[in-house]
């Protein structure tokens, strides 16, 4: 019977991943039919003439992602080493119910905080999104991480103290026997912030313009289509939406699927 429940809820996933990429196939078509493979690299966007390109809205997801993940990775992962080898199981308890807390705190929230007190300091633009998107990620870095390295077997630490090791340098130890698990909670985790987007939308100030300074307005490609989505009447403006939200859905399902193959790893 559990086998039976399993397969068929298997089966319905993958059936509804299937009609996902099959509506957003679909209703992008136009889009594509007419812009063809320069959508992928076109950086205008002026729905009016129409002139659709994805690139900005492109660049300014994985920026806004990869710096999340330079700023929340490490930060996350000294947290998580110190929770699991320096604090008591009774406090352990309550820092995990904090970071489950912080993990149901609605993205919003997080967008408001960062318009009163990011934008002040640093200003609209992608280092700003990096930096909101690195404080929401990190509790689920720090969750992921604490659950890898309680899994390093004692054996691993007994032979790292037998040979004269401090405390302090079985991160390090810790780092290398679980390279391709911790590479697999950093990819996760970035699939994660690809698909944010009422928190950057209020930091970014939605410009298409490509830039090469962090502090300049620009967009994503899921706050492109909450911020115009409404606007988009007929023609290819909706398709070209569409067509975003089928990038954003191939690029978060392949860092999915990176992340599911790096944490198979036997720790």
């Amino acid at each position: 019977m559990y086998s039976l429940s399993k397969n068929i809820s298997l089966s319905l996933l993958i059936l509804l991943v299937i009609g996902l990429f099959a509506v957003l196939a679909d209703q992008s078509a136009p889009a594509w039919h007419h812009f063809g493979w320069a959508f992928l690299y076109r950086s205008d966007w002026n729905p009016s003439v129409p002139a659709l390109g994805a690139l900005s809205a492109i660049l300014g997801t994985l920026v806004s992602a990869f710096l999340a993940i330079l700023i929340a990775a490490p930060i996350g992962l000294i947290i998580a080493f110190v929770i699991q080898e320096y604090l008591p199981g009774s406090v352990k308890k309550w820092v995990r119910l904090a970071m489950d807390l912080c993990m149901g705190i609605p993205s919003i929230v997080y967008g408001m905080w960062a318009m009163f007190v990011l934008i002040p300091l640093v200003g609209l633009g992608l280092l700003t999104a990096g930096l909101i998107l690195a404080v929401m990620i990190l509790p689920m870095i720090i969750a992921l991480m604490v659950d890898l390295i309680s899994q390093v077997s004692p054996q691993t630490r007994e032979a790292a103290y037998g040979v004269g090791a401090f405390k302090s340098e079985l991160l390090g130890i810790y780092c290398r026997q679980l390279k391709r698990p911790l590479w697999g909670t950093t990819i996760l985790a970035l699939a994660r912030a690809l698909g944010e987007t009422m928190a950057v939308s209020f930091v970014l100030g939605n410009s298409h313009r490509l830039s090469l300074s962090l502090f300049t307005p620009a967009t994503t490609l899921s706050a492109t289509i909450a911020n115009e989505f409404g606007e988009a009447a007929s023609g290819l403006y909706p398709a070209s939406l569409y067509g975003l939200g089928l990038i954003l859905l191939v690029m978060s399902f392949g860092m999915i699927l990176l992340a599911r193959i790096l944490l198979r790893q036997e720790v």
